[in-house]
């Protein structure tokens, strides 16, 4: 048999079972699915379910990982055409418009899974986010604006830690009806700290 029609059928069916997973996940919640329902919806069979991945947990990981590379990588050409200052902007509010859009439910189950160890918890400079901070961070410190004791790093840091307790407060609190005024009052804070 052909390699290459082996190697593109198994990279569909993983794709299928990422987007199914990323699906059912939105309709259902995590913990609502199996593997079973995820290889029936996806139309593949659980023999193939587990070439690819080695777990539901891991299936769920490998989507949320490629769906934060997917936006980020969306996202960093717009921001990159704004001013540095802008550019941050646009790059700090995403989570929390993904946030609104798939609403409290959804990131009630996100945060379960980082509780669960699922999703790892720590704040990785790995992550696109992180970097796609970073780039950001970079623009306004080659304009002069950051104060000069600040590393980009730590203050990417600080934006992905920042970003996820205001998501998390929101997720858990009812009473907190809009997200975005919330950050935007947040945002101003953070600048006025880092800016010159």
């Amino acid at each position: 048999m052909d390699k290459q029609k082996v190697y593109k059928c198994t990279e569909e069916t993983r794709t299928k079972l990422i987007e199914t997973i990323t699906k059912l996940f939105r309709k259902e919640g995590f913990s609502n699915i199996t593997v079973r329902q995820i290889c029936q919806a996806a139309n593949v069979s659980s023999g193939s379910f587990y070439h690819h991945f080695q777990s539901k947990e891991n299936l769920a990981l490998v989507a949320y990982e490629r769906v934060e590379k997917l936006l980020t990588e969306q996202q960093l050409p717009a921001a990159n055409a704004l001013s540095p200052l802008e550019g941050l902007h646009a790059m700090m509010v995403l989570p929390v418009k993904v946030a609104m859009k798939e609403g409290r439910q959804v990131m009630q189950e996100y945060y379960t899974l980082i509780l669960k160890k699922v999703f790892p918890p720590e704040l990785s400079s790995e992550r696109p986010f992180f970097s796609g901070l970073e780039s950001q961070l970079l623009r306004l410190q080659k304009e002069g604006l950051l104060r000069e004791h600040l590393s980009t790093r730590q203050l990417a840091f600080h934006c992905m830690r920042h970003i996820r307790g205001l998501i998390f407060h929101w997720t858990i609190d009812e009473k907190e009806r809009e997200l975005l005024p919330i950050f935007e009052r947040d945002f101003q804070v953070l600048i006025h700290g880092i800016l010159k």
